[in-house]
């Protein structure tokens, strides 16, 4: 059988459930010839697949740039996010603008991400920022903090990974995130 062969078939229209199946045309009839698709993705996936709902999902949300000591008052000019999740892996795009921010004090955290991030590592995110104040032995960097949805805006200082201070953020800074990370 060639996978040119192959084709979805729903359930209801051959047994008149909601399952989806996966065979060839004509066979879908016959329980010996068909595959169920959540059984099909369990085989390629793992188990842990089995049930995943919805397996593939996009949608929108609203990034807030925050931090972890004390309240950070923000009038934002643009906050855009949009994700795809495919099983446990989230790609995801986070913009933020502002046009002023005070108070608050320890490190730049974007917040809102659409999902918990699982896992013992933290994938590194592209990351654009305006703004802010960059040379060349302080690049910036992000990543999806684990067991949270915050984003972590770092940096490195001379070879050394820090945590970027919000007390860098100007008034008029802006910072465009995207990347991929896991969910639990």
């Amino acid at each position: 059988m060639h996978v040119d062969d192959l084709t979805f078939v729903a359930a209801a229209q051959i047994l008149g459930s909601d399952n989806l199946y996966l065979g060839r045309p004509g066979d879908t009839a016959d329980p010996d010839k068909r595959t169920d698709v959540d059984e099909l993705i369990t085989k390629l996936l793992g188990a842990d697949a089995a049930g995943i709902s919805p397996f593939y999902e996009t949608g929108t949300f609203t990034p807030t740039l925050e931090t972890d000591i004390g309240t950070v008052t923000v009038s934002y000019s643009i906050q855009e996010g949009m994700f795809i999740r495919i099983g446990k892996l989230v790609w995801l795009y986070a913009y933020v603008a502002t046009t002023s921010r005070s108070g608050g004090a320890g490190s730049i955290r974007l917040g809102g991400a659409p999902y918990t991030a699982g896992g013992s590592t933290n994938p590194i995110l592209s990351i654009r920022t305006a703004n802010l104040p960059i040379t060349a032995t302080q690049p910036y960097y992000a990543y999806v903090r684990n067991n949270s949805n915050l984003i972590q805006v770092s940096m490195f200082r001379d070879g050394t990974p820090l945590n970027a201070p919000i007390t860098s953020w100007a008034d008029n800074a802006s910072v465009i995130v995207t990347g991929t990370y896991f969910t639990p």
